[in-house]
């Protein structure tokens, strides 16, 4: 199973050496294959890294951005000097994804740079005062999968520090969420007590383990574990949820379980009867069910076409993980969707697939 594909890469390789369907298919399994052993002989299951590279769904976690004010940072080496009181207070049992990136505007129109302020302005939780001036002088440092407590633990490192302008939090989507998924870049993968960064001169297999950020990762007791780029940002990279998704994104995931570049607005979807059933019904002794989740789901969505037709219309403005073809030849994904719910909010759902690649067609299985 593969959790994620990041298709920059991808498409270079693509375009650079003209590949087809099928050439496309074979890169990415046998790179894949490839990545897996690498991280097999650094002691790593990448099956343990799966909380860093799909969103929770857990109400128990939360994504956070923290914002920093490069303008009030003395080192101009500032992602040292913010990771030198982050790292300390990072938790060793934990795992998750950490981005970062300049908040820079890429828009570039005459008013852009002040609607980008207004939509920090708008969710940001202010820490310390910061003067405003243009959406470049600041910095963010995001993470996909913090507890309440993990949470504490860095904003009360970072309080103290007046370059620390706030954080925002971005369980749910937002204009805001969907701009940082274009400007972040994934820094490194925190696997409890080793951290997992990508090395630009590493050589796939075999390749020595490289601090290329410079940060004090030995010093505040992590194991350093570095990878091939193109790998690491190819299968371990954390997707930030976007409504700018590209079609391309989901087709070169689909082409990882089987040779053939298929978009996923021209397939078609269905809900067959028996599953319908299985969705309401609550799940009793041996008999299992979804009706737990369904009963709090708005009341516009318990008509089964009316599901059908919101899942379908959803297919395309969501990331696809959890790429499989299982040991019967059955070929899977998930998306992660928000269903509306009897309170007005989203809930955030995992839905199953099953992908018939013949007859361009998506089955749900289940939803959880």
């Amino acid at each position: 199973m593969i959790y994620t594909i990041n298709n920059d890469v991808l498409t270079i390789v693509k375009d650079l050496f003209n590949l087809n369907d099928q050439g496309v298919y074979d890169e990415i399994n046998n790179e894949f294959l490839r990545c897996n052993q690498v991280l097999k002989n650094k002691n790593i299951k990448y099956e343990d890294l799966q909380k860093a590279l799909i969103p929770t769904k857990d109400l128990f976690y939360r994504e956070y951005a923290f914002w920093l004010d490069i303008n009030l940072i003395e080192n101009s080496f500032y992602g040292r000097e913010i990771m030198t009181h982050m790292l300390p207070a990072m938790d060793k049992q934990s795992t998750y994804s950490v981005l970062t990136g300049d908040y820079i505007d890429i828009l570039n129109t005459d008013n852009s740079s002040e609607m980008l302020l207004n939509l920090m302005r708008e969710q940001i939780h202010v820490v310390n005062e910061s003067g405003e001036i243009s959406c470049n002088q600041y910095t963010v440092v995001y993470f996909n999968r913090l507890t309440d407590s993990q949470f504490k633990s860095i904003l009360n490192a970072l309080r103290p520090k007046k370059w620390f302008y706030g954080y925002t939090e971005l369980f749910d989507s937002s204009k805001l969420k969907s701009y940082l998924s274009l400007i972040l870049v994934n820094k490194f993968i925190k696997y409890k007590d080793i951290i997992i960064l990508p090395n630009p001169d590493g050589i796939m297999d075999g390749e020595a383990n490289v601090n290329i950020h410079g940060y004090q990762y030995e010093e505040n007791g992590y194991k350093i574990r570095s990878i091939n780029e193109e790998a690491f940002y190819t299968f371990l990279s954390y997707k930030i949820e976007t409504v700018l998704l590209e079609y391309e994104d989901s087709a070169y995931s689909i082409n990882a379980i089987y040779p053939k570049f298929q978009y996923m607005k021209e397939l078609e979807f269905e809900i067959p009867d028996d599953k319908w059933m299985y969705l309401n019904r609550k799940t009793v002794s041996n008999v299992q069910g979804k009706g737990e989740i369904m009963d709090k789901l708005a009341d516009e969505l318990k008509n089964q076409e009316a599901f059908k037709s919101y899942i379908q219309n959803n297919l395309c403005n969501n990331y696809i993980y959890k790429l499989e073809k299982n040991e019967f030849g059955v070929l899977k994904f998930c998306e992660c969707i928000g269903l509306r719910t009897q309170n007005g909010h989203y809930r955030k759902t995992l839905i199953s697939f099953k992908y018939f690649p013949v007859e361009r067609k998506l089955s749900l299985i289940t939803i959880t």
